[in-house]
């Protein structure tokens, strides 16, 4: 009998913690956890259903991210890989300097140097999923005014997503008519699940709800995190080996059918290239690659 009354005790506890907050500070508290998290690793899924599309795609993504507000192109670097469920994948880079699209299923990339083309360079990043809580720097989509007459924010409950207790908050807003658009916006609804532990926003929905033409069309946008690592330990260098390390003894052929041995190149400072253009890694390795022969080729 004892038992069952702590465990009414807790349930009306815990209830009544989370009435006496307010959705908004929920909300608010759900802003600092992710305006704290500077650097990281997700995985994504996307569920995204447009306008004038029947079909909903699914997008798996795995995004490894730094946010870098000094930056004037783009405020996170970051290096993301989507796999559509038609098969279609591609892997974007972009480190400050540039901007790096791979594209595996005919291993080709293209490269564009961030202080020419700063301009593509952004509109290209706006086309891709992120997780944007997390990694837009000023978290927006979690930022409302609560005086504005155009926002209503509502508790809807709890829930428990990946095994993790959450709020359920809703944002209903309502835009301003834009007469000169063809297809008017009237209503935007954001759901998010927000862990109760720690507050990492682990979910959200985007539904749109227009109008065209006397006609009304829906959009609904599903992002939800399946794991994620966050201010990890970042090495500010490699790891050494020890001094007096044995090295191995190694022989390789060049592309002129020579032979070259780590015991010619002793005493000898050496740069090796290996490249091959079908090579994903290599691929991602240009851009260094280039650095160092713009320094290095004389």
């Amino acid at each position: 009998m004892r038992f069952y009354l702590l465990q009414a005790f807790a349930i009306l506890f815990i209830s009544s913690q989370i009435h006496a907050q307010a959705p908004q500070e929920i909300l608010s508290k759900a802003y600092s956890k992710c305006q704290s998290i500077t650097h990281g690793k997700y995985s994504l899924v996307v569920r995204k259903k447009y306008m004038t599309v029947k079909d909903t795609s699914v997008v798996a993504i795995n995004t490894t991210f730094q946010k870098y507000p000094a930056d004037t192109v783009h405020p996170l670097l970051f290096h993301s890989t989507e796999s559509h469920n038609n098969g279609y994948t591609i892997s974007i880079l972009y480190t400050g300097k540039e901007f790096v699209r791979i594209f595996p299923h005919d291993s080709t990339a293209e490269i564009m140097q961030s202080t020419r083309w700063a301009t593509k360079i952004q509109s290209s990043i706006q086309s891709f999923f992120f997780f944007r809580p997390l990694t837009d720097v000023k978290s927006a989509l979690l930022q409302y005014d609560t005086a504005d007459i155009h926002y209503s924010i509502s508790f809807k409950g709890m829930d428990t997503l990946r095994n993790e207790p959450c709020y359920a908050i809703n944002v209903i807003e309502i835009p301003e008519l834009d007469s000169t658009n063809p297809i008017s916006v009237i209503k935007i609804v954001y759901r998010y699940w927000i862990r109760t532990d720690n507050y990492l926003p682990i979910r959200y929905i985007v539904d749109y709800e227009a109008v065209m033409n006397n006609d009304t069309l829906h959009q609904h946008e599903d992002f939800t995190l399946t794991s994620s690592t966050f201010d990890t330990t970042i090495d500010k260098a490699p790891l050494l080996l020890s001094n007096d390390t044995t090295a191995p003894e190694w022989t390789l052929n060049t592309i002129h059918n020579d032979t070259l041995t780590l015991k010619d190149l002793k005493g000898k400072l050496i740069l090796l290239d290996f490249f091959y253009r079908s090579c994903a890694p290599c691929l991602l390795a240009m851009p260094g690659m280039q650095s160092l022969h713009t320094r290095y080729h004389d």
